[in-house]
């Protein structure tokens, strides 16, 4: 029988870091119109952001790049250690949601979150 041992899953392991960073860079040297700094602060926005959301009128997903109106969201992940609470997208159902704070009805911007964070 044969076994996989670990020695044998790091290479795809690094080829998805690869892949990724490949990609990271590849948005970089096209002249992006977000930077790289904005959209790693923006990312985080999709964390404990419930209030946030909630506040706003609208709110857009970064990993199927559509927006939703808050009320259209049913679903929410408890943060441990009672952080807050996460949305999760009514449409695609992934917890990349975005409040009206940041640039959401730009569809560049939503294909650039995505790009970089998937």
């Amino acid at each position: 029988m044969l076994q996989l041992t670990p020695q044998r899953a790091k290479p795809r392991k690094r080829y998805r870091l690869a892949k990724k960073n490949c990609i990271k860079e590849n948005m970089n040297s096209n002249q992006s119109k977000y930077t790289k700094d904005f959209l790693e602060r923006s990312h985080k926005g999709c964390f404990c952001n419930k209030q946030e959301i909630l506040q706003g009128e609208l709110c857009g997903c970064f990993f199927c790049c559509e927006t939703s109106l808050p009320t259209e969201i049913t679903e929410w992940i408890v943060e441990r250690d009672n952080l807050g609470e996460t949305a999760i997208c009514p449409k695609c159902t992934m917890d990349s949601l975005l409040s009206s704070k940041y640039p959401i009805t730009d569809e560049t911007f939503l294909k650039q979150m995505h790009e970089y964070n998937f």
